[in-house]
């Protein structure tokens, strides 16, 4: 996983090519921030 914040937007990648998805997230929305959290600690994205 990768982390990169740039200006107001934060970019997450996870997973390696070719199946690596890019998420972007505007860096005050606090609420798609926490929903993505809980994915990637519990969801979707979690390591199995």
């Amino acid at each position: 996983m990768l982390l990169q914040i740039q200006g107001d937007v934060v970019c997450i990648y996870i997973g390696t090519e070719p199946q690596r998805e890019a998420i972007s997230l505007n860096w005050d929305d606090d609420v798609k921030i926490m929903e993505l959290i809980q994915k990637l600690n519990f969801g979707k994205y979690a390591e199995k």
